[in-house]
């Protein structure tokens, strides 16, 4: 594997999508070869994994959500490894510590996910997008950023505190680095580019 994994982490209206895409032509543009991915990796497992939520046995569906998820980012590995081999960067938008928080807001035990998850290989990078709560509300509902419903609320607030934890308990493990996404993207991409700069 010649290339380096990278991993954009964080929650919903982050910006790590789009701070991925961005990544990625940059480095294109100084003559990189780049592949983007992103989980859930297969699209037929994404789809039962939909259905599965709709079950009224939420602790039983989402025992077999986290083995799922472990199942297509099995896939995904082959898929990466792969790449690795012909690319300089393989770019993943979510990986492993998406799992470690949504499968524990799920009710699952982090030491139960983490041996779900034990195979994974480990990134070059995990880049934590950090953005405050009241920010992700305004990109998230635009102009209903001032009326947002108590369970909106509290998934944002829970996925912002299990995120911060998970990141900073596994900093040294997944290679975190953390980023400020309230920055203009041009920033951002620029002290991204910044920590790569020994591999450019």
């Amino acid at each position: 594997m010649a290339g380096k994994f990278l991993v954009f982490e964080w929650d919903h209206a982050s910006g790590k999508t789009t701070l991925a895409k961005s990544l990625s032509f940059s480095l294109t543009e100084r003559g990189k070869k780049v592949v983007t991915t992103k989980e859930p990796f297969n699209e037929d497992i994404r789809k039962f994994i939909e259905e599965i939520s709709k079950e009224d046995d939420k602790v039983k569906g989402n025992l077999a959500i986290m083995y799922l998820l472990s199942a297509d980012r099995y896939l995904h590995l082959d898929f990466i490894q792969e790449q690795l081999g012909l690319n300089d960067f393989v770019i993943s938008d979510r990986y492993v510590l998406s799992s470690l928080v949504y499968q524990q807001m799920q009710g699952i035990p982090l030491s139960k996910i983490e041996e779900a998850n034990s195979f994974c290989l480990i990134p070059y990078l995990t880049f934590f997008v950090d953005v405050s709560y009241p920010i992700r509300i305004i990109r998230a509902l635009g102009e209903e950023r001032n009326k947002p419903d108590t369970f909106f609320r509290r998934m944002y607030e829970r996925e912002s505190e299990l995120y911060t934890r998970v990141c900073d308990c596994f900093s040294t493990k997944y290679n975190v680095f953390r980023v400020d996404n309230t920055k203009p993207l041009n920033e951002v991409i620029a002290e991204l580019e910044c920590k790569l700069e020994k591999l450019l």
